[in-house]
């Protein structure tokens, strides 16, 4: 009898539903790298793969950023699979950047859930500063005006910004 049922649930068994695992994803630049998790449900008689597409929002490949696979395989029996992006880091005060990943293309009779798609991003670690206006205009006569500096990126540590006029 336990064989009969271990056949009929097998034979039910699907490939399952690929999504990510995260919602969201944020490294630090410093991080070296990032490991993505997919997951998978509903199923997980067959091996199957699926394919990861990469856009770029604020980053730039191979600048900010590589991958190391875009097709990502789950054996048969595997309910999480995993790849990797390698997180460059530059000397570049630029802000966090972001990149989002889809999944698509999914084969061997997997589907795709909910959470096909997730966001990257990759937390600057060098300090910038902006200021609150790109000019400023005061009368000779007038009021002083009030400029406001906004440091960006690590806070630890002393940095220090220096201010010109010209008339």
């Amino acid at each position: 009898h336990d064989l009969v049922n271990n056949v009929i649930y097998n034979w039910n068994d699907t490939a399952g539903e690929i999504k990510f695992a995260a919602a969201a994803v944020s490294v630090g630049e410093a991080a070296g790298e990032a490991v993505i998790t997919l997951s998978r449900t509903g199923g997980a008689a067959e091996g199957v793969t699926v394919d990861v597409l990469v856009t770029d929002v604020t980053t730039t490949v191979d600048d900010d950023y590589s991958i190391t696979a875009e097709t990502v395989e789950f054996a048969a029996g595997e309910t999480t699979a995993t790849f990797t992006l390698t997180i460059n880091d530059d000397d570049a005060s630029e802000g966090d950047e972001t990149l989002q990943l889809l999944l698509t293309n999914p084969i061997g009779g997997a589907t795709l859930g909910r959470g096909t798609n997730v966001i990257v991003t990759i937390v600057d670690n060098e300090v910038s500063f902006q200021l609150s206006a790109e000019s400023y205009t005061v009368n000779e006569a007038g009021p002083a005006v009030v400029v406001t500096v906004t440091r960006s990126g690590p806070t630890t540590g002393t940095s220090t910004v220096t201010l010109s006029t010209t008339d």
